[in-house]
């Protein structure tokens, strides 16, 4: 019941209570009177006079109270009928003046994810946002609940800046911006999203998967970096260069073999210039007299993850130098136990320990035959069972496969984990 009608009812409450007094002071007067004139009639019995006294008295409290009855509904239904006009004016008016003012309080109140972020930000968000389908969209703003793009690489730019930057900034020829974007914005939001292809990139992948927890921001720079410029400068004062012709290479493409691309262009970028620097043969950050350096250079659409690729440069990663890869990117030391020695199940061991302590052990082992050799970052050891994040999938399906301590023991070839 709303205050109004509480006062209205109080109001007829009152009413009826002053039109009780008003009838029956009267009553009483005309009460006493009657009583006189019975009682001073001594040609009546005591019994008549009190027969004709209660007649006369019920009769006079009959017709009053009718009247009493009949007053109070009048006002009563005079006094509902004035408040239901107030009540009905009031809440036209009401209605007329809160519409307006409610949109005003949903455009101030309602949930702006932007204002989670730092002011200088805000616009960029809203910018980057608002050009993105709903799937993007939303890992977007997953994002930004997760604090992720605030989060700075090591020129001191957030992951916000960067995607703006994506967006807005120059580019190398043959570089999809929207695309860009969009693959920045799911891989940065889900491991899934990171895969090989028919490539044998599973050691940049695998860094790739490593960074994703350790140091995303600067992956991101990193490929940022590489479509602005084609290189990029790690904190070891090294360059990262773009793979040959990486940068217009894109999904659906062929290799020489005629395999179809099926990663994103995201990946493709990264991917291709950890390969072009950590190549078996040739890559750019060769050290001493072991390895020749650049006499090959990595080549995506040649990459077709076999003996002749891995011979040209053009595929499989070396873990001697992932490890000082992985240093220059993170700024961080990192131990290599690499083996080419069968039997290293001591190893488990260690990658159990690494996993619990959350530092995303890269794992090298045997997949087929001796120098079969397929790179993975480990989660866990569990229930007799190795768990690692694999690359080796299909577009949009990385994920976490499994292997039987047992087998794993038999296979693995060394580790590579931050100190």
């Amino acid at each position: 019941m709303s205050l109004e009608n509480n006062i209205s009812f109080s109001r007829m409450s009152s009413y009826s209570d002053q039109k009780s007094d008003s009838l029956v002071k009267p009553l009483k007067n005309d009460t006493a009177n009657s009583t006189e004139v019975s009682v001073s009639d001594t040609n009546s019995s005591s019994t008549n006079v009190f027969s004709r006294m209660r007649s006369k008295v019920g009769n006079y409290v009959d017709e009053k109270t009718d009247a009493l009855i009949k007053a109070s509904k009048t006002e009563s239904n005079e006094i509902l009928e004035r408040n239901t006009n107030r009540s009905n004016l009031g809440t036209d008016t009401l209605n007329t003046q809160i519409k307006p003012s409610s949109t005003n309080l949903a455009n101030t109140v309602s949930f702006d994810p932007s204002n989670k972020l730092p002011e200088n930000l805000r616009a960029l968000y809203k910018d980057v946002s608002g050009s993105l389908p709903p799937t993007e969209k939303s890992a977007l703003e997953g994002l930004l609940k997760d604090n992720k793009l605030t989060m700075k690489d090591s020129k001191g730019k957030t992951v916000m800046e960067n995607l703006s930057e994506i967006k807005n900034g120059s580019k190398q020829t043959g570089v999809r911006a929207n695309e860009l974007l969009k693959d920045a914005i799911l891989v940065l939001s889900d491991r899934k999203y990171i895969t090989q292809g028919p490539h044998g990139t599973c050691g940049a992948g695998s860094i790739q998967n490593h960074l994703w927890v350790k140091d995303s921001a600067e992956m991101l720079r990193i490929v940022k970096d590489l479509a602005k410029s084609g290189e990029c400068s790690l904190r070891d004062g090294t360059k990262l260069k773009a793979g040959t012709n990486s940068l217009k290479w894109h999904e659906n493409d062929k290799t020489t073999d005629g395999s179809t691309e099926d990663r994103r262009d995201f990946n493709i970028i990264f991917q291709s210039a950890i390969m072009r620097d950590v190549a078996l043969v040739g890559g750019d950050r060769a050290f001493g007299n072991a390895y020749i350096h650049d006499l090959a250079d990595y080549n995506v659409n040649k990459d077709n993850s076999d003996g002749p690729s891995v011979s040209s440069g053009d595929s499989a990663a070396n873990p001697e130098m992932v490890t000082p890869l992985l240093e220059g990117i993170t700024g961080k030391k990192y131990s290599n136990s690499s083996s080419f020695v069968f039997g290293q199940g001591a190893r488990i061991e260690e990658l159990d320990k690494a996993s619990k302590q959350g530092k995303q052990p890269i794992a090298l082992f045997s997949s087929s035959g001796y120098f079969g050799l397929h790179y993975v970052v480990v989660q866990k050891v569990e229930n007799g069972n190795v768990f690692f994040q694999n690359t080796a999938k299909s577009k949009d399906y990385g994920g976490v496969d499994s292997m039987s301590v047992a087998d794993f023991k038999s296979k693995v070839r060394g580790v590579i984990l931050p100190d």
